[in-house]
């Protein structure tokens, strides 16, 4: 009389199906969870980055002059600047240099509304490799102008 020990090789090849749809369906959620940790990450650096334009465009409101209406969202001179991972400046102008990571760019506006003398602010950072239209963070503030004493 013959005793079944052990399993068949179809059991064998179906358990390593199985187990294989499950290592893939785990690896998918590793690789979505890596990209969104990366994702929030760099929109964490671009709004830290734009707050603090934020902050010095703010404290200088009253000497500052008026930019293109568009020039937080293309490369305007003098109203862009480009960052590094860590959030230093590494230069200005058209072209992104090597080292950037970010590019910053900025608007001062007047206020459309005729009850006060108010500037807008706009700030928006993107990383470099986005393409064009991409903002991972963009910061709008309202300001009032200090009235001038004559």
């Amino acid at each position: 009389m013959r005793t079944d020990r052990g399993f068949t090789i179809v059991e064998v090849l179906i358990a390593l199906v199985l187990i294989s749809v499950m290592a893939a369906g785990v690896a998918s959620l590793v690789v979505m969870s890596a990209r969104s940790s990366r994702d929030a990450r760099t929109r964490a650096t671009a709004t830290l980055m734009a707050a603090q334009k934020m902050e010095q465009l703010r404290g200088d409101a009253d000497g500052l002059a008026w930019s293109p209406a568009d020039a937080a969202d293309r490369t305007a001179p003098g109203y862009v600047d480009y960052l590094d991972a860590t959030g230093s400046f590494v230069g200005t102008g058209a072209h992104a240099p090597p080292a950037a990571a970010y590019v910053r760019r900025w608007s001062v506006r007047p206020a459309v509304v005729t009850w006060c003398d108010c500037v807008v602010f706009t700030v928006a950072v993107a990383a470099v490799v986005r393409p064009a239209p991409w903002r991972d963070a963009r910061l709008v503030s309202l300001r009032a102008r200090t009235p001038r004493v004559e």
